[in-house]
């Protein structure tokens, strides 16, 4: 097991909660370790259903874990947990059925729960124990059931006060309660080639502060993250001093006036600086990008020119290549998830650079598609109602190559229909390189509370993700124009983005963020001049 913080380690769960798989993952690459058992072989002699339960799991443990059972004598527990030696780590499942002996040797009871909580004190080994939370259901009607009801809350109560990392699993997911996950994922890095830089832009930004250790440490990457929330009260200051405007006022700016205000905190919101516009390039392979040419490193000249206007710098971001989502998972989840740690380390050096607002932008073939099916899979949204149109130069519509990724779109998702919606899985279904790195880029930056103006179908897609990783994330972005094609338009419904601007827009790279900003910088600007009276 990688040397980490922890050493012991609690997970709580309801029945056929997922508790115990959750706690086998933890423990699964531990050089010696003891499963101990506290309910025996001997104790289902007379109950098919529980030699069944105790077969399933001895099904799943690793030849080499050695078992040792304590039903018989629970006092000797404690014994075996304080023993424990320096490189060894122990899996305990579960106190419940430590707690039923318990209470069948009436006189070991008394004490129960400080000793064991004594062991885990003094103990030199790594201890993952398994507990049912019984304390949500009905009170017991029998005064066993009760007896059993009280010990194993005192039990868990003393436990947890003294274990490094508690956590409560519902549904197979593990919720933190204290501490984060208990163990890193893989620390392969992802290749993290720079795109060649158009003439005249800002060199690329690639250093990031997790490359050369373990990028799955990386906060973003957190199983309980929770985003910071804007300041409502700013924002609501700030719109309240707008009615000193004659008529309608700002009319739908005034969101933006609200946007501002709440995530810098300020009332009224400064302009902004010092924006940046972050631009994702990678092609998908695959039906994905029927119909599109591949990205040959230059930005398109027209979004070069509305950056130069709207006084934004531009970076580019080769994002790893993956799959064809039709034959495979693009990515797989430890791919993805540096991929995510790698646009979490973009934002924060730009934000460490003093830019106040980033733009982000996606270039490459095939990221409608991606962002056709993550958002199928997440938000149960049908593929080919919202797939984009394929529009070569001069407006030509194909649509042979527009059957071509519906098809590559279909079979992916029915390839993995049992895929759980859960966003870092899906997005490396499906998503690829580019959506990781964009959704890494979005959850970086509102984790250190800073907006971002959002668009295109990746892009929009990717905030989905964020928002359904930590709702809080979609208060940190602004969606400037809904845009004409119906993915992005559905997206915004999903994420409760109304539309503040009609330009119509479709370039990419983020060219539809970067025809609004002057609009929405004069917005702000309005109501900072509004706030001094003038």
């Amino acid at each position: 097991m990688p040397e980490d913080s922890w050493r012991t380690v609690l997970i709580l769960g309801g029945i056929r909660s997922g508790k115990s798989a959750i706690a086998e993952a933890l423990v699964s690459d531990a050089a010696d370790l003891r499963y101990v058992a506290t309910a025996t072989t001997a104790d289902a002699a007379d109950d098919p259903e529980w030699r069944t339960r105790i077969a399933e799991h001895q099904r799943r443990r690793p030849e080499s874990w050695l078992t040792e059972e304590v039903g018989a004598d629970p006092a000797t527990l404690t014994s075996v947990i304080a023993s424990a030696g320096p490189g060894q780590t122990l899996l305990v499942d579960d106190l419940g059925g430590w707690v039923s002996s318990l209470l069948m040797a009436d006189d070991t009871a008394a004490g129960a729960a400080e000793a064991l909580a004594g062991a885990l004190t003094t103990t030199a080994g790594r201890v993952v124990l398994v507990s049912p939370e019984v304390g949500l259901t009905l009170v017991a009607t029998t005064a066993v059931g009760r007896r059993f009801t009280d010990l194993l809350g005192q039990v868990n109560q003393a436990t947890a006060g003294v274990c490094d990392k508690v956590a409560l699993v519902v549904a197979g997911q593990p919720l933190w309660i204290r501490g984060g996950p208990a163990t890193p994922r893989s620390t392969a890095p992802v290749a993290r080639t720079p795109a060649p830089t158009p003439a005249g832009l800002a060199a690329v930004s690639v250093a990031t502060s997790h490359v050369a250790g373990d990028v799955f440490d990386h906060p973003v990457l957190a199983e309980d993250l929770a985003v910071p929330s804007v300041d409502d009260q700013a924002g609501i200051g700030a719109l309240a001093k707008l009615a000193a405007l004659p008529g309608a006022g700002l009319g739908a700016l005034a969101e933006v006036v609200e946007f501002a205000a709440g995530t810098q905190g300020a009332d009224p919101p400064l302009p902004w600086r010092r924006p940046r516009l972050l631009v994702v390039t990678g092609d998908h392979p695959g039906g994905a990008a029927a119909g599109a040419p591949a990205f040959d490193g230059r930005l398109s000249d027209a979004v070069v020119t509305l950056a130069a206007a709207a006084g934004v710098e531009i970076h580019t971001i080769a994002a790893p290549t993956g799959a064809a989502m039709e034959r495979s998972p693009t990515l797989d989840l430890e791919q993805c998830q540096a991929a995510v740690a790698y646009g979490a380390d973009l934002a924060d050096q730009a934000i460490d650079d003093g830019v106040d607002l980033i733009v982000l932008g996606v270039a490459g073939a095939g990221g409608d598609a991606a962002a056709t099916a993550v958002t199928g899979a997440l938000a149960q949204v049908e593929p080919a109602a919202v797939l984009p149109r394929v529009v070569l130069a001069g407006g030509v519509i194909d649509d042979n190559a527009w059957m071509t990724r519906c098809e590559a779109v279909r079979d992916a998702l029915r390839r993995s229909s049992g895929l759980a919606p859960e966003p870092f899985a899906v997005v490396a279904e499906y998503g690829g390189g580019p959506l990781a790195t964009a959704l890494g880029i979005l959850l970086g930056a509102a984790n250190r509370q800073t907006p971002v103006l959002v668009d295109g179908p990746v892009g929009m897609t990717a905030a989905l993700a964020a928002r359904n990783l930590s709702p809080s994330a979609r208060r940190w972005f602004l969606v400037p124009d809904t845009g004409a094609g119906p993915l992005v338009r559905r997206l915004a419904e999903l994420l409760g983005f109304p539309p503040l601007l009609t330009l119509g827009l479709d370039l990419g790279e983020g060219a539809t963020s970067l025809a609004a900003l002057p609009v929405l910088s004069a917005a702000v600007r309005v109501a900072a001049t509004t706030d001094a009276g003038g």
